[in-house]
C-alpha cells in the first residue's frame, strides 16, 4: 500500500512543474528591464509600450546587455520579444 502511495506521489510530482516566478533587473544607466528566474543561466529583456509593464523610461538609442549579474549569479539575455520598443522610436 506504501509502495503504491509513493508510486502517486512520484507519478504527480512529474506532471505539476515546480513553478518558478520570475523576477527583474533593470540596468541603471539604460534603464532596460531584464526578467530572469533564480536558478537559471537565461535572461529576456522585459520592455513594453509606455502603457505596458516593462522599461516605460527607455527612451533614444538602447542597448542592450548581453550579461549581467545579480547576487553573485550571471545571467545571459538571449531573447528580446518582438515589438517590444515600438514606441521608444
Amino acid at each position: 500500500m506504501i509502495t503504491k502511495h509513493l508510486q502517486l506521489i512520484v507519478l504527480l510530482s512529474m506532471l505539476f512543474p515546480i513553478v518558478s516566478i520570475a523576477d527583474v533587473w533593470q540596468d541603471p544607466v539604460t534603464k532596460v528591464n531584464y526578467e530572469y528566474t533564480s536558478g537559471q543561466k537565461v535572461a529576456s529583456v522585459k520592455a513594453g509600450d509606455r502603457n505596458a509593464s516593462g522599461s516605460p523610461d527607455v527612451t533614444g538609442n538602447i542597448a542592450i546587455l548581453s550579461s549581467f549579474t545579480v547576487g553573485g549569479n550571471e545571467y545571459t539575455v538571449t531573447s528580446v520579444s518582438r515589438g517590444r520598443f515600438r514606441d521608444h522610436f
